[in-house]
């Protein structure tokens, strides 16, 4: 997955993504794109915020390893 210029592609992904991808191990292809770098992940300062208060949840904290 890289573009025309040998390039990771830039990918955006939703925080819900982002939950299932670290409780749910079901994502295990994201993971691989990432480390190996066909894929580039760029988020806002308004999205980490997102996703920084959905896993403060307690509903969802108790699902995310301790020391994450």
């Amino acid at each position: 997955m890289k573009n025309g210029n040998n390039e990771p592609n830039r990918v955006v992904i939703d925080t819900n993504i982002w939950i299932s991808f670290l409780i749910g191990k079901r994502l295990s292809g994201l993971h691989r794109h990432i480390d190996s770098g066909r894929i580039k992940i760029v988020a806002c300062e308004a999205q980490l915020r997102e996703l920084v208060d959905v896993l403060n949840r307690p509903r969802i904290r108790k699902y995310i390893p301790a020391g994450f």
